[in-house]
């Protein structure tokens, strides 16, 4: 019985912490390789990552979030990572803010981008 219902608070807490992000859109910059303005477009298990300067999908990717991980994969996009790698990211959501930082990626490029900066939830 304890264990069934340390299963079920596990799942719990696990979907409330993917729920954080699920459809919900977040503006700010990354360093690709300059300061860019963009748009990261959470939605059921796919994010975007919208350029707003040029007003196009810079890269497309999956994900998942465990804890205050999330492990993404890239599916397509213009960036110089290899479509298919995975990468994980740490995150932290306060006060309509989200802080991203790198844990593990293949890409150099891609390591590089994440800054101190937060991003901002975009009300839909």
């Amino acid at each position: 019985m304890k264990a069934s219902i340390l299963s079920l608070v596990l799942l719990l807490s696990a979907a409330a912490t993917h729920a954080q992000l699920k459809n919900t859109k977040w503006e700010g910059s990354l360093m690709i390789p300059v300061e860019t303005k963009v748009i990261l477009d959470f939605k059921t298990d796919s994010v975007d990552m919208f350029i707003v300067d040029m007003g196009q999908v810079g890269e497309s990717m999956t994900y998942a979030v465990k804890d205050s991980i999330i492990t993404m994969k890239k599916t397509s996009g213009n960036s110089p990572c290899n479509v298919g790698d995975e990468f994980k990211v740490k995150y932290k959501i306060s006060d309509d803010k989200l802080w991203i930082s790198n844990f593990s990626d293949p890409c150099d490029a891609r390591t590089q981008a994440w800054n101190t900066d937060p991003l901002t939830r975009v009300k839909q």
